[in-house]
């Protein structure tokens, strides 16, 4: 009995350093560079969630909703609805969704879903000034992924 309530704590203690781990390193990402704003005329994020909740992948419902949000909080008006592509695994591609969004201000999404591993990646670029923080941070929230990484380039 003894052995089985230390496995278990041990167990418990394990999955504690391994979320603070990560969420330390989560932490520890850089953010991105400070450039001067009059500088740059577009920005342009790359964003990695890995390990997303099932239902917000396999939904396309819910990607046209982040597409939205995302538009809004961009302050862009969408030209059209978004454009979905759904690939099967078999035909070369691993299968999800592949959507992209035009927008007023030059911006430009494209989100690409891999339902095997759970994993979204986006690419947002946009001549309208926007912190690529708070973007990422806020993509990692609405698919509730557990890893993230984030790419940031000024086009000056």
């Amino acid at each position: 009995m003894k052995q089985m309530l230390l496995l278990s704590l041990l167990s418990c203690l394990t999955t504690l350093h391994t979320d603070a781990y990560s969420y330390l390193n989560y932490r520890k990402q850089p953010t991105h560079t400070k450039v001067h704003r009059s500088a740059v005329w577009a920005t342009h994020v790359t964003i990695d969630l890995h390990d997303c909740t099932y239902s917000k992948v396999r939904s396309q419902h819910e990607i046209e909703r982040f597409i939205k949000k995302l538009c809004s909080h961009l302050g862009v008006t969408r030209y059209d609805d978004a454009e979905f592509l759904y690939h099967y695994s078999g035909q070369g591609y691993t299968s999800g969704y592949t959507a992209t969004q035009q927008a007023n201000g030059h911006t430009d999404i494209a989100i690409r879903v891999n339902e095997e591993n759970n994993n979204v990646h986006i690419d947002l670029f946009s001549c309208v000034p926007f912190d690529p923080y708070i973007i990422a941070h806020k993509a990692r929230k609405f698919f509730f992924a557990y890893d993230m990484h984030y790419y940031v380039s000024y086009r000056k």
